[in-house]
């Protein structure tokens, strides 16, 4: 079960992180949403963020370790660099 969770962390930054690039990348900006996209992937990412965390204790050797790293380095820097892109353009805006 945490091996399963641990690679389904990994999978989930990983989508996480192709999907704000497809949210930045055709993001139509005379429209209105009641939630931001980004922001919602701030949200997603998050979850993601805490699967990575209990995926720790299905670490079993250095692949594993490695991943769960990545998994929570991907993640980290994903919501800082929406939030701080975010918070910009609002401040733009």
């Amino acid at each position: 079960m945490n091996k399963a969770l641990n690679i389904g962390a990994f999978l989930g930054a990983l989508i996480c992180i192709g999907l704000s690039y497809s949210a930045i990348s055709y993001l139509d900006l005379s429209a209105t949403y009641a939630l931001h996209p980004l922001m919602a992937i701030v949200y997603v990412t998050l979850c993601v963020f805490l699967l990575g965390v209990l995926g720790f204790k299905g670490i079993r050797g250095w692949v594993s370790a490695f991943r769960s790293l990545a998994t929570i380095g991907m993640t980290v820097g994903l919501v800082i660099f929406i939030l701080v892109l975010h918070s910009v353009g609002s401040l733009i805006k």
